[in-house]
């Protein structure tokens, strides 16, 4: 191959491969064992999992379950946006996101130390439902306006 040929990615890919690659992260990331050291007062590591000590660890990890799926659902709503989509792609973004997170959460029930939580459902649709609202609102101002209206 010479420098001035380029590779081509299939458009299938280049649209979700971005979420398939999150969703990959997040399996990855929900096979790590929970294994408690009581007393600790550092951080300290569960197999590849940070634990950190006192009410950081709450905090740390639904922050992260937040900003995880909240990229997620962008990503999703990404691959789902074709023009004049607008609310079934934010919406069908929605329910891919929330329905990779359930079956996370039922992945983790088979991994030492993990279990199913509600909260994280519950903060796994905050994430995702703020997300496609922020596309939303940068899709609707990126759109082309008719001529003599305003934004």
């Amino acid at each position: 191959m010479t420098h001035h040929e380029r590779i081509t990615i299939p458009g299938w890919l280049r649209r979700w491969g971005p979420a398939l690659a999150i969703m990959a992260l997040l399996f990855v990331s929900s096979s790590q064992p929970k294994i408690e050291q009581p007393g600790a007062e550092t951080v300290y590591f569960s197999g590849a999992m940070p634990i950190f000590p006192g009410g950081w660890d709450f905090i740390v990890k639904k922050s992260g379950h937040m900003l995880a799926y909240g990229l997620l659902a962008a990503l999703l709503c990404r691959a789902l946006w074709r023009p004049g989509a607008g609310r079934s792609a934010g919406l069908g973004a929605l329910a891919g996101t929330m329905l990779y997170a359930v079956s996370d959460e039922l992945h983790q029930t088979l991994v030492r130390g993990r279990h199913a939580s509600a909260t994280d459902l519950g903060f796994d649709f905050v994430g995702a439902a703020l997300a496609i609202l922020l596309v939303w609102i940068v899709m609707r101002w990126r759109a082309p306006q008719p001529a003599g209206q305003r934004r």
